[in-house]
Formats: structure tokens, C-alpha cells, sequence
């Protein structure tokens, strides 16, 4: 099954304009190889009053991300 994943409009508006090409590419080959493919094996649930929110790690970027099964 192939995951489909939506970026907040202000990653493309503002963190992206911030970041290296080169790190903003890492970071989409990450989303397109692991979260399309199963977000629940690649990420590690976050605590607290973030538990339904995961995160995986590229280089010095932390991706958080929401998983909705339906």
C-alpha cells in the first residue's frame, strides 16, 4: 500500500526558502522513501501531549508527522 503524504503549505513558503537545496532534497527523498511506504516501521512515536505525532530523523532535520489510517 502506498501512503499519501500532505505537506503543510509553510514547509514549501518558508522552511524550505531557508534551508540548502541539497537538504531539502534529502529530506523529500526520505518522505518519498519511507513515509509513502509505511510511516508506522520508519518513525518512532513521540511522548506526552505529542503522542499521536511520530518523527524520523534526516541528517540534522527532525520530520514530524501525523499518521491518519483512514
Amino acid at each position: 500500500m502506498i501512503w499519501q503524504v500532505k505537506i503543510h503549505p509553510l514547509v514549501f513558503s518558508e522552511d524550505f526558502k531557508k534551508m540548502d537545496n541539497a537538504d531539502v532534497q534529502k529530506i523529500i527523498k526520505a518522505i518519498r522513501k519511507k513515509l509513502t511506504v509505511n510511516p508506522l516501521d520508519f518513525g518512532s512515536p513521540l511522548k506526552g501531549n505529542l503522542k499521536d505525532l511520530y518523527k524520523i530523523r534526516v541528517d540534522f532535520y527532525r520530520i514530524i508527522y501525523q499518521v491518519d489510517s483512514e
